[in-house]
């Protein structure tokens, strides 16, 4: 069965929710950490698709609908994905006023790849759309994305300590990517 990697990630990701009851451990330092490591996977995978997209474009004048719906339904699902994981670490930060106001900037961010996701798709001109305006829409998506990409280095520098003597030793930069 040939079936989509992020079709496969979607059952995979399924599968932790409907197993996961217990909230305790999202709700934890190292939960927490997880969230931010999840998160910036998904946010790679979406960065991915998008940054695709971008190179099939620039082959011709346009672009089958289906290939455009294809890679916007992956960067969706990604950008879903990714915002599950902050809204989880938005817990942990509750008492981290610097954290919180970094997720925030997260989620805004998810909320305007969204917005360029639905331009995109709106552009469709029937069973194809125009090149540049899936260029542009792209682009967007992916400097979104990368900006996104830079917090959560910072996020991860303020979150895990990799000054610390016990970073390495201990394996508390165990996510760290």
């Amino acid at each position: 069965m040939n079936c989509p990697a992020w079709l496969a990630a979607a059952m995979i990701v399924a599968a932790l929710n409907s197993s996961s009851t217990n909230d305790e451990p999202t709700q934890s330092r190292q939960g927490g950490k997880y969230q931010i490591a999840a998160g910036k996977t998904y946010n790679i995978q979406a960065h991915a698709q998008s940054r695709l997209l971008q190179k099939y474009a620039a082959l011709g004048e346009t672009v089958p609908a289906d290939v455009v719906r294809e890679h916007a339904d992956a960067i969706r699902f990604n950008t879903e994905a990714a915002r599950k994981s902050y809204a989880r670490l938005a817990k942990v930060a509750a008492d981290n006023a610097t954290l919180a106001k970094h997720v925030g900037q997260l989620q805004t961010r998810l909320d305007q790849v969204s917005a360029e996701l639905q331009r995109m798709e709106d552009e469709l001109s029937g069973d194809h759309a125009n090149s540049q305006a899936v260029i542009a829409r792209a682009k967007e998506i992916s400097r979104r994305l990368n900006e996104n990409h830079r917090d959560l280095r910072r996020i991860d520098n303020d979150f895990y300590n990799s000054d610390s003597d016990s970073y390495y030793a201990t394996g508390e930069g165990h996510f760290v990517d």
